[in-house]
């Protein structure tokens, strides 16, 4: 839930710089992350699952609200460190968060599309239509319990009834096809 924060911080941000006149000037996030230090209960939430849901919902944020439509970029907070890495310490992979921003940069390119859920406390969403007219879809479990049945409705037309479906669990990113 510490997502829902970020939104606010960043909303904050974007009316400060409004108000002292400066409402084209871009918003550049540098270093966040969960939390602000490393030697906390909860630290582990940094690199675990909890961190890859956590920044699919602040990009999603990021992109959806129309007050931050002007940021320009952010960055990963200490990659590699162990503590708030979103690359494993030894460099062997990812964890849950540098999975999501390899598959946001790589995927989430093209015209946001704005997503509802009925229950934005179990389930977010997050919808992309990429230049070639294909879609990125994100669904991001926000709870601790198993995996949830969701059902996807919109109006879309695909090319193909092949979809790549990308799933995280845990550290791995387990790629498959399915109709």
């Amino acid at each position: 839930n510490r997502a829902d924060n970020f939104k606010n911080g960043i909303a904050n941000a974007r009316t400060q710089l409004n108000a002292k006149g400066f409402n084209s000037t871009p918003i550049l996030l540098g270093e966040w992350n969960i939390y602000w230090t490393f030697n906390l209960t909860g630290a582990e939430n940094m690199t675990n699952s909890r961190s890859g849901v956590f920044d699919a919902i602040a990009y999603k944020y990021i992109v959806e609200n129309s007050g931050n439509r002007n940021v320009m970029a952010c960055t990963a907070w200490n990659a590699a460190d162990g503590t708030y890495g979103k690359i494993k310490s030894d460099f062997s992979g990812f964890h849950s968060g540098g999975h999501v921003m390899k598959i946001f940069r790589e995927e989430a390119v093209g015209e946001a599309i704005a997503t509802t859920s009925s229950d934005n406390s179990q389930i977010e969403g997050f919808a992309v239509k990429r230049a070639d007219g294909s879609l990125m879809i994100a669904l991001m479990n926000r709870t601790d319990g198993p995996s949830k049945t969701v059902k996807i409705a919109g109006s879309y037309s695909p090319s193909s009834s092949t979809v790549v479906k990308m799933k995280i669990e845990g550290d791995n990113l387990i790629t498959s096809n399915t109709t």
